[in-house]
């Protein structure tokens, strides 16, 4: 479960771009703060105390970003914790151009 929303803080407001800026803390992989910018409407959405969860909040968001906003985990953080799995050998294909037979 990731950190509550009110434990994030809002660092920065551009009324022109209708965006905040979050203060997610500290990612628990390279222990590095992080912010990121996001619509202020998907934050009021995501924070209000019985808040959307973040992906119907902000479906505009990336994957990385809702996880940075939901638990502080950096996006290139998260993506080499969890590296997509490798893609497995074809070894039941049969090609019957090069007289492969089955």
């Amino acid at each position: 479960m990731g950190i509550f929303p009110s434990q994030r803080k809002v660092t920065g407001y551009d009324p022109l771009a209708f965006t905040v800026t979050i203060n997610t803390g500290r990612c628990m992989f390279c222990s590095k703060d992080g912010e990121v910018t996001m619509p202020s409407h998907a934050w009021e959405l995501y924070a209000d105390g019985e808040g959307q969860q973040i992906q119907y909040a902000w479906p505009e968001g990336s994957m990385g970003e809702r996880e940075q906003v939901m638990n502080g985990t950096h996006p290139a953080c998260f993506a080499e914790m969890f590296p997509p799995p490798p893609e497995e050998e074809d070894t039941q294909s049969v090609n019957y151009a090069n007289g492969d037979t089955p």
